[in-house]
């Protein structure tokens, strides 16, 4: 057994790397890395997440190289032999691999790996680390010696896997975090501005393509006439020299909308240049629900609720989503109909301009 190597000042060691390596909430890779560095004397160290198709990403290193990594990312890890899809049989299972454990010599010296990339960036040695969460790969490190360096011990390979298993795990609460906080932001985004309208048009102001809520404010989206809503908007655009900073409102319907557009300019085969245009449409409901952000005081945790409750959740159910309790719920809709003076959720709803 590999644990049976390490010494009790190895596992005081673990145990205060485990530790520091939490400290870190905006940039967990690179303190990482540097408690690695520091605190077990490895000093070329690499990191890459892995994506659902199992591909390498956003790498990160001290002391491999810039342009190593890169090029490593982009195409020679596939046919890296510790990539995680090149193993086979018990080596499938491992959380961390020495590399003459996996190879041939005579035939891995042959690869292309080696010879225009391990060999031409003096890589003489390597221990590769498995990141998983529950077997599905979430991401993968490595650990380098240059030739002529100090050679891996048994004792590494040792250290090595326990810190692994640590690192897997505190790695995957990082992303658990961070795909909570990313999921409330979107809450929040999507409480003020949603649903936005896109419209695409062309140089000649003719409607490309464009999405249901833009049909849904404007009937006439798809008229390709010079008449047309769509065509009068970016004429407008385009008269008014206020729109410098490429939004303006516009009166339509005896209801407002806000309009953004972004100019797309690209060169046509003939050589002259041609501009697409974007247009986003803001209805007006949603700059009700920005000004009743500020008339009531609420917070974005409260928008979030509210996001929810116009969705139909339940309390439970919006509880599960943010990952609070029911009762601290409860209190937060107790909390908005107290600012909103609001007497049921519904009503709610219509005091921030999420109904009409």
């Amino acid at each position: 057994m590999l644990d049976d190597i390490l010494t009790i000042d190895d596992y005081k060691k673990v145990l205060k790397f485990s530790a520091d390596i939490q400290k870190s909430e905006t940039d967990f890779v690179g303190n990482l890395l540097r408690q690695i560095y520091e605190k077990f004397d490895y000093d070329v160290l690499s990191f890459f997440e892995v994506d659902d198709n199992g591909c390498f990403g956003n790498p990160r290193n001290i002391n491999f190289g810039d342009r190593a990594i890169s090029l490593y990312t982009e195409y020679y890890y596939k046919s890296d032999p510790f990539y995680f899809k090149n193993l086979q049989g018990d080596f499938c299972g491992r959380d961390s691999i020495y590399l003459e454990e996996l190879h041939n010599e005579a035939d891995f010296k042959n690869s292309e790996y080696f010879v225009d990339f391990f060999n031409k960036y003096n890589f003489g040695n390597e221990i590769g680390m498995y990141l998983k969460n529950d077997e599905k790969h979430i991401g993968a490190m490595g650990v380098m010696r240059f030739k002529g360096g100090k050679e891996f011990s048994v004792h590494d390979l040792a250290l090595l896997n326990t810190i692994t298993n640590v690192i897997s795990h505190q790695y995957s609460l990082y992303l658990e975090q961070n795909r909570r906080l990313a999921k409330q932001d979107w809450l929040e985004k999507a409480f003020l501005h949603n649903p936005v309208g896109v419209v695409i048009a062309d140089n000649n102001f003719e409607v490309v393509d464009y999405n249901e809520s833009a049909c849904k404010y404007c009937g006439e989206v798809e008229g390709k006439s010079k008449n047309g809503l769509v065509q009068q908007v970016l004429l407008d655009y385009l008269n008014d020299n206020s729109a410098s900073d490429g939004s303006f409102c516009k009166k339509l319907a005896k209801q407002d909308y806000s309009f953004e557009i972004m100019e797309s300019k690209a060169n046509g085969c003939n050589g002259l240049q041609t501009n697409n245009y974007v247009l986003f449409i803001t209805p007006g409901c949603a700059k009700k629900r920005e000004s009743a952000v500020e008339k009531y005081s609420l917070t974005k945790r409260e928008i979030q609720v509210i996001e929810l409750i116009g969705r139909g959740l339940t309390n439970k159910q919006i509880a599960e989503e943010l990952f609070i309790s029911p009762q601290t719920v409860r209190t937060h809709v107790e909390n908005i109909m107290t600012k909103t003076n609001a007497n049921n959720r519904t009503n709610i709803l219509f005091k921030v301009g999420k109904i009409r």
